[in-house]
Parts: structure tokens; sequence; C-alpha cells
């Protein structure tokens, strides 16, 4: 008989999977990019620590590259409650590049994601996605040669 999942312990491993997803479309399209790299500090002092970062000059729409954090939600549960540190983060400057979020899982409440979607400025908070909005985006980027630095 398989052990059954804590909470937190599903959380994280579906929040990884949604990470492994756009870790394996960022390879594709051989964008260069790192995995839990820390970049800053978050509000309150700790080290701010990104899903991923994206090098410069791989996508025409970020030049100096972009950050991004995924947020997966299976449950109406805490991630609702996250968005509001998320954003506070982004826009007073925690983190060096634009922030692209990739939310979905479809347990975050309509309402949160409504106001995370409205509160983007397209300068420091760029874009909020769905893994799927994300990967037609992706797609209409240019591929770049394969590399394996970093992998």
């Amino acid at each position: 008989m398989r052990p059954v999942d804590s909470p937190g312990a599903r959380a994280n491993r579906t929040g990884v999977a949604l990470e492994q997803l756009v870790d394996n479309a960022l390879w594709q399209m051989g964008w260069a990019h790192r995995r839990q790299i820390p970049v800053g500090r978050k509000l309150w002092g700790d080290s701010l620590v990104v899903d991923f970062l994206i090098d410069p000059d791989q996508s025409p729409e970020f030049p100096k590259g972009f950050a991004i954090e995924c947020k997966w939600q299976e449950k109406t549960g805490s991630v609702d409650e996250k968005f509001p540190w998320l954003y506070l983060n982004i826009v007073r400057g925690s983190y060096p590049v634009p922030v692209v979020v990739i939310a979905d899982g479809g347990g975050a409440r309509p309402q949160a994601i409504a106001w995370l979607r409205q509160e983007v400025d397209g300068v420091r908070f760029a874009k909020v996605f769905t893994i799927v909005e994300f990967m037609k985006w992706l797609n209409r980027q240019p591929r770049l040669p394969f590399r394996l630095i970093g992998r």
C-alpha cells in the first residue's frame, strides 16, 4: 500500500511538477536559464530565491532577462494569500529583472487570479499566465541554438 502524502508534501510535489514542465519547455527553446537561484532580498530581508532566472537576450521582449515564479494550487488554500506578498516583493524592487508569474492548478480563487492579472504593470510585474498561456507565448518566441550549459 502506498503511503498517503501530507497536504504540504503533496503541494510541494505538484509545485515541483509545474516547475519541471516550465524547465523542459525552456530547454526545448534553447533558452539559457537557472533554477532556484537567489536574486535579491525579500521585503523583510531574507534571501529571495526565484523559481527561474532567464538569461539576457533569450526573448526579444525581455532583453535584460526576466524571472519566472510558478504557483500551483489544486484546491482552495494558501496560494491566494501568497499573491499579495508576491506582488509586493515584485513592485517594491526585490527582483532585479521583470517577473512573469505562472499560476495554475484550478485551486486559486478566480477573484485572486483576476486581481493578480489587473496588477500587472508591464515593467516590473510583466505578465501572469496559466501554463497553457505560457506555452502559447513561449512557442511564439525565437528558438535559440540548443545548449547544454548549466543543466
